[in-house]
């Protein structure tokens, strides 16, 4: 990685802003680090004030042990190593882990769980963690985080005593879906975020659970009063709205069906002739319909079998088909064989033809060399 000197603009800048105070100077160089401002300060021989007071050192007093070493520089106008020599060297503070707290890994030790459970643990009873009075290095940059066993203690105690949605849920016998459900009823808040695990102390899901019961002991299921008033759930909502009853998703109060019972008999009681009315006229439709489909499955059967008859013909005459064109290939082939064995005989009777007229060639050409020398050896004769 290419190293990032410093320009010469950055030096003056540093040079005006570095004596009036450190944070002065890391607001003039915001891309610069501490460590780095702070080392190069110490180059060019730069200081933020020269001496500590009386009072700054009482303040530092009062404030170590209490807020972190970074809030201490920031309201003393100091560096962190400043601070931290100075209480040290100077004044003989304690460093490190303070008188009365401990390091949360040894919390963790101490308490047998990890050290990010831990956090958690305290997070979830709003226990702060401060961090430890250790050398403040750029190269090891791990704060060391510390706190009070007490309030370690307190936390663990009070998280052993809650539980969550889903081991509520496991010890009660039930789904955390519905668990969750009777705690909404109860008056309990989930989180935020569905990441965020909900986690309850114990007597709380059981007060919100006897609640829920509570209030579902008084609640129908609109279901449930349709089927005793006679009426589907649609017809209740409906009659439940004209006449401003509230209802819920859950259902509706028994004391307010008991209380319009009254008021709807009579409309119970024309809905029932009007379902009888209805059941009969759907029996007779259904008789109707059941004809039909009959007839309907008689013709379907009936073209179904056409069907398989027409398709046994068009079998039968592709067989036919197929036996024609398998007779018309031997056909063609007992004709190319034929036809080869024409062409062999008539090959033969030219190559015996050829033979012939070859062997009468020599024969006349033994014959003329015959002559020839015959004629060779008898004198010459003139004839007159």
């Amino acid at each position: 990685m290419p190293r990032n000197f410093w320009t010469a603009e950055e030096e003056n800048t540093l040079r005006d802003a570095y004596p009036q105070g450190y944070h002065a100077a890391l607001s003039a160089l915001p891309h610069r680090t501490e460590r780095s401002i702070f080392m190069k300060a110490r180059k060019m021989n730069l200081r933020t004030r020269p001496h500590w007071t009386e009072e700054e050192n009482q303040r530092l007093r009062r404030m170590w042990g209490e807020d972190s070493l970074s809030r201490i520089a920031e309201r003393l106008g100091r560096t962190r190593y400043a601070v931290h020599r100075h209480a040290k060297d100077v004044l003989g503070l304690k460093v490190g882990c303070p008188e009365g707290w401990e390091h949360i890994t040894h919390s963790a030790k101490r308490t047998g769980y990890s050290v990010e459970t831990l956090k958690n643990i305290l997070a979830y009873s709003s226990i702060g963690l401060m961090r430890s009075y250790s050398v403040p290095s750029g190269r090891a940059r791990h704060r060391h985080l510390i706190v009070q066993p007490s309030d370690v203690d307190y936390a663990v105690s009070v998280w052993c005593r809650t539980e969550t949605l889903f081991d509520a849920a496991c010890r009660r016998g039930m789904l955390a879906e519905t668990l969750k459900v009777q705690l909404i009823e109860g008056g309990l808040t989930p989180p935020a975020t569905k990441s965020q695990v909900w986690r309850l102390p114990s007597e709380d899901i059981d007060a919100a659970i006897k609640k829920s019961e509570e209030q579902r002991s008084k609640i129908e299921l609109l279901k449930t009063a349709a089927t005793r008033l006679g009426m589907s759930s649609q017809t209740l909502k409906i009659k439940l709205t004209k006449l401003g009853v509230p209802y819920g998703r859950w259902g509706v109060k028994i004391e307010d069906i008991d209380r319009i019972k009254s008021i709807l008999t009579s409309e119970i009681q024309n809905r029932r002739e009007t379902t009888l009315r209805n059941a009969r006229f759907k029996e007779a439709r259904a008789i109707a319909f059941q004809a039909l489909r009959k007839a309907k499955a008689e013709r379907l059967l009936a073209r179904k079998e056409r069907r398989i008859a027409r398709e046994a013909l068009w079998a039968e005459k592709r067989k036919l088909r197929e036996e024609k064109r398998q007779a018309r290939i031997a056909r063609q082939e007992a004709a190319k064989l034929l036809r080869a064995e024409k062409e062999a005989e008539k090959l033969e009777r030219l190559r015996a033809r050829e033979a012939k007229r070859l062997e009468r060639q020599r024969i006349q050409e033994e014959r003329r060399a015959t002559r020839k020398v015959r004629d060779s050896k008898q004198p010459y004769q003139m004839t007159g």
